[in-house]
């Protein structure tokens, strides 16, 4: 398995607030040159958390992405989406088309 992994943090800063979120996040190259972007994003000030996780193909054209959100510990919703040109695999692909409700 050829990949290559980075990993790093983004601190999200304002003059009066100091420190009001910050975000870690992970890269993965793929030997075939796919990648997948993996975030995690707490927002202080707002209680809000964000989960992604997005894959481009070798020409960084989408093949899918997932999105979940909570705020202050309450589910709001999540969403993914799947590139009709990622389904070319022999393997059944799961869509997942708009938002989940909360409740």
């Amino acid at each position: 398995m050829k990949h290559e992994t980075y990993r790093g943090k983004v601190v999200y800063r304002s003059d009066t607030l100091g420190e009001r979120g910050r975000e870690w996040f992970t890269v993965t190259k793929h030997g075939g040159g796919h990648r997948t972007i993996r975030s995690f994003v707490e927002v202080l000030n707002t209680g809000l958390v964000r989960d992604v996780t997005y894959t481009v193909d070798d020409n960084w054209q989408p093949v899918d992405a997932f999105v979940r959100l909570t705020e202050n510990d309450e589910f709001m919703g999540a969403a993914g989406s799947v590139s009709p040109a990622s389904t070319r695999s022999a393997r059944p692909t799961p869509r997942m088309p708009g938002a989940f409700p909360s409740g």
